[in-house]
């Protein structure tokens, strides 16, 4: 992603983590794709937690 648009949406989604008690370990921007690496609790589904992530990024921008 351009840098601009790549630290923007690195910092989305460490906020989005840290305001839902998600643990982002790892993430990774480049041009084509976001890859991430979190620490959900047992009771939230890894796809619920991801289209949530998802969105919250998108309606933010």
């Amino acid at each position: 992603m351009h840098d601009k648009i790549g630290e923007r949406t690195r910092n989305l989604i460490r906020q989005i983590c840290k305001n839902s008690e998600i643990e982002m370990i790892v993430d990774y921007i480049s041009n084509d794709r976001v890859c991430l690496l979190v620490l959900v609790l047992p009771h939230m589904p890894v796809s619920k937690t991801i289209q949530y992530i998802k969105e919250c990024v998108i309606k933010s921008f």
